[in-house]
Order: C-alpha cells, then sequence, then structure tokens
C-alpha cells in the first residue's frame, strides 16, 4: 500500500493538536477497558492514558511522528490487524475510518467495544 501520508504527514503532530473535548469523549467510550488497539493511530493524539495500548498505522510518516513514551506502535492496516482473540477489551479509531478500504474490516477483533470518532468515506 502507498504511504499516502508520505508528503501530506509531513509535520502532522507539529499542527493537529488533540481536542480536548474529543479527548473525553474517547476516554468515556472506553470505559472500563485496560486493553485498547488503537487502529490508524497516526502520532498518537488521542490514546489513552493508564490503559494498555498497542498501536498500529499504516503510515511510516505518521508513525515516525510518534512520541517518546507513547504506546507501542507498529505498521499495519485496518482489514490486517495484529490482534489475537479476547485479548483486547476495546479497538480505537478516531478520525482515520474514512480511510479505510472496508469500516468493517477494521472491527475484527471480537470480544471488545468499538469506538469510533470521525466520519467514514
Amino acid at each position: 500500500m502507498a504511504d499516502a501520508y508520505r508528503s501530506l504527514g509531513r509535520g502532522y503532530s507539529a499542527v493537529r493538536q488533540p481536542d480536548p473535548r474529543i479527548a473525553r469523549q474517547v476516554h468515556a467510550a472506553l470505559g472500563a477497558a485496560a486493553t485498547v488497539l488503537n487502529v490508524g493511530a497516526g502520532a498518537g493524539s488521542y490514546e489513552p492514558d493508564g490503559r494498555n495500548v498497542l498501536a498500529v498505522e499504516p503510515s511510516a510518516t505518521m508513525l515516525r511522528q510518534r512520541p517518546p513514551g507513547s504506546a507501542p506502535a507498529g505498521c499495519a492496516v485496518a482489514g490486517h490487524l495484529p490482534c489475537v482473540d479476547d485479548r483486547l477489551d476495546a479497538a480505537l479509531a478516531v478520525l482515520t475510518v474514512r480511510h479505510w478500504r472496508g469500516p468493517a474490516a477494521g472491527a475484527a477483533c471480537p470480544g471488545g467495544r468499538w469506538c469510533s470518532r470521525g466520519t467514514s468515506r
């Protein structure tokens, strides 16, 4: 898959700052979830503190912008998530679903809650 953010994503983390209102909604939607998969994690703007988070992002450009100390992150796309059944309490997708070929493919981790913020195609 071509990295659409190779040029578009340069300097993204300096420009795109988390909106506290969205962060509050994300935290509330995740409830008591202790383990969270952040799908389309980008620079990690809305990753919840105090939880075990695994981040996946298809763009190497975006992965390089993750701040020190952020959740472990790997390169993956929504349709091919590196999760094991019943190992996650929730999946999180913030402002990313519109980029997916098929949003339902991203919800392939059974047994957890699905929290999505943003628009789809």
